[in-house]
């Protein structure tokens, strides 16, 4: 009989038909319906996993360890290829333990606490640039993954309570950086945020349950366009549950 062990992370993959399970155990790959286990990695080779996550539906997989004591550092991302059955190459940064990350074709996004770091993600991984942001002990943050005309946007606490910023990863370079676009969405801390895979929607959630659903297309334009108004003329906070995500927002009072 199989010892339960302790989850200690859960994400699911870009098209949201599978999801990784990162614990004590390894790393276990689930086809999302029918529920299937996929792919799974023992301990033996992740050590006592603390983040896993999976790029798409392909061999490569992302893992962080638990830090003290345990097979690897809890500061530094393991990228693994199941076809070679071995770790192709990791990645380390200063500063604390790694708390989330992000992945697409071109772009692997590592989440400290006080850090955001931009990773060339593919042949030639590289860090691209490294940006300071307000503290944020859950690593929350979300990525767009489809490397079209939109880009790749990342969404993340902003410095300012209940805001969130908006950033397109593809369009940072080693030389320089973008302004993030900044959205008042809350009056409370967010809790929960989350952007689709076009990039184009952004939903967010406060710690109080208001809920946000923004149309990012339209919110960027209106920036360009009108860049003196504030962006709570584009964001209405609705009054009701978290699971209402699929209300549209318009404008506003």
């Amino acid at each position: 009989m199989t010892t339960p062990s302790k989850i200690n992370h859960c994400c699911f993959n870009s098209q949201q038909d599978a999801f990784c399970v990162a614990a004590a155990c390894g790393i276990r790959i689930f086809n999302t319906n029918p529920l299937v286990l996929l792919k799974a990695l023992e301990n033996d080779v992740t050590g006592r996993a603390r983040i896993g996550t999976v790029l798409h539906r392909s061999n490569v997989f992302v893992f962080v360890g638990a830090g003290s004591s345990t097979k690897y550092s809890n500061n530094t991302a393991f990228v693994y290829d199941n076809k070679q059955k071995e770790i192709v190459f990791e990645v380390t940064v200063p500063g604390g333990p790694i708390l989330n990350v992000l992945l697409s074709y071109s772009r692997l996004i590592i989440i400290q606490k006080t850090k955001i770091h931009i990773f060339a993600f593919g042949n030639n991984c590289r860090l691209i640039r490294s940006e300071d942001i307000r503290a944020n002990p859950t690593g929350l943050a979300s990525l767009s993954s489809n490397n079209d005309a939109f880009g790749q946007m990342l969404a993340y606490p902003g410095f300012k309570v209940g805001s969130v910023r908006i950033m397109d990863v593809t369009a940072v370079t080693e030389k320089e950086s973008i302004s993030p676009n900044s959205i008042d969405a809350h009056l409370s801390e967010v809790a929960e945020l989350a952007v689709n895979n076009q990039g184009t929607l952004l939903a967010t959630g406060s710690i109080k349950g208001t809920v946000i659903r923004l149309n990012l297309e339209i919110f960027i334009a209106k920036l360009a366009e009108m860049s003196k108004f504030a962006t709570r003329n584009y964001v209405k906070e609705i009054e009701r549950p978290f699971l209402a995500l699929q209300a549209t927002i318009v404008s506003a009072p």
